[in-house]
């Protein structure tokens, strides 16, 4: 006789489910509206019940507190985007694996991109005033593994830089850092503006920064533009670099999932 725990659930069970997921979406993004707009303690449970077009009992159902729907939209977002920068670095890796700058201002782009397509949960976090890449701003256990994934492809990235020559030696660690406040600052900067300036402006004036601070000089004046503004070769020219310092350069490997 079959137990029942390994029976199919039931049409009943299926909606209910739905039902609850649609219900925590529609919290979740409610939420991350009116935490974006009016910080974390001037934000009530009521604000985010009525921005939801639902009942405070209906919040309270599926999140205990305000801390909890709080760390709830953020555990959301950060894992959207670390898996979509894993995607985009593990695809290119595998079709470039050869070509560390090329990569890297990928993954720069997607991060970039997904922040800027998502500004209730960028200002959310910067709302918080904690720097990145410290422990502080990650308070729940899932931050912290969504954060560790990041750094590991991360560090990665630039450990091969460094090993074929196209970047500057420094502390892998420190270069994480580096990367990670150029980044927040440049999205800061992009909010306190009033955020008119479409992404590939932005993208741009970033990942010509990236160039600049991590790139040897050879390479750096080589796929930058003649006023060093935008990068104008990160393909072509880097390959060529390449050559001069290797003849069979290793191939990158970075730790993410495989694409499907």
């Amino acid at each position: 006789m079959s137990n029942a725990s390994t029976q199919p659930p039931s049409k009943r069970d299926r909606l209910r489910s739905a039902r609850d997921e649609m219900y925590r979406d529609l919290i979740i993004a409610a939420g991350e509206e009116t935490f974006a707009a009016h910080g974390f303690d001037d934000t009530k449970m009521q604000d985010i019940a009525s921005a939801a077009g639902v009942s405070l009992k209906t919040v309270y159902k599926y999140f205990p507190g305000k801390q909890e729907l709080y760390q709830a939209i953020k555990t959301r977002r950060g894992g959207e985007l670390v898996a979509e920068v894993e995607r985009a670095v593990g695809r290119l890796a595998g079709d470039f694996p050869r070509e560390p700058l090329r990569v890297m201002l990928t993954g720069m782009e997607t991060h970039l991109r997904f922040f800027m397509s998502h500004p209730g949960y960028l200002q959310i976090i910067l709302r918080e005033g904690y720097i990145w890449f410290e422990q502080r701003a990650r308070q729940d256990p899932g931050q912290e593994e969504l954060w560790q994934r990041g750094r590991q492809v991360m560090e990665a990235l630039f450990a091969f830089g460094i090993e074929t020559g196209l970047f500057v030696p420094q502390p892998v660690d420190a270069m994480v850092a580096h990367l990670i406040s150029l980044q927040q600052t440049r999205l800061a900067t992009w909010v306190a503006a009033g955020m008119e300036d479409g992404p590939e402006t932005v993208i741009a004036a970033a990942q010509a920064e990236f160039v600049r601070f991590f790139c040897v000089p050879a390479l750096a004046s080589a796929v930058l533009s003649p006023d060093g503004s935008r990068v104008i070769d990160a393909v072509t020219r880097p390959t060529e670099l390449l050559s001069r310092y290797r003849k069979q350069p290793p191939e990158l490997h970075v730790p993410v999932p495989t694409p499907s």
